[in-house]
């Protein structure tokens, strides 16, 4: 639900990576109920895990999608790695009309922003849990 208030008009998923199996699962999502694929998606379906860095698919050529966040043929999506302590956690992926264009500036911060504070709690947990 904070994904919704935070970001009003986005339907997203967050996304976590398994490193043995390279996939995605979505562990949350708002919006939709249709923003996820079939579990598990290839990491290698988020251009923003290949890249390492944030990914609005409105930059992406022509035939490039982002495969891990379902997104029909008049939506944007934008994706951000999901990293904290050297580690590749997931991804954060947001979807939007088209129309409306390249998302703002603010908006991308704050997505990014998001990412980050998720990171930071998994990598805790992580670091709790091996303990």
């Amino acid at each position: 639900r904070a994904g919704h208030r935070l970001m009003p008009g986005t339907a997203g998923l967050l996304a976590a990576l398994d490193p043995a199996t390279q996939t995605l699962t979505t562990v949350a999502k708002w919006g939709s109920t249709e923003v996820s694929p079939a579990q598990p998606a290839p990491a290698r379906s988020s251009w923003a895990l290949r890249l390492g860095r944030p990914v609005d698919s409105l930059d992406l050529p022509d035939g490039f999608s982002q495969g891990h966040i379902v997104a029909a043929f008049d939506e944007a999506t934008y994706c951000v790695p999901v990293v904290a302590g050297g580690r590749v956690w997931g991804v954060l992926s947001t979807r939007r009309p088209a129309h409306s264009g390249v998302m703002s500036e603010d908006d991308r911060q704050m997505q990014v922003g998001m990412a980050c504070r998720v990171g930071i709690v998994w990598d805790r947990v992580s670091r709790c849990a091996a303990e």
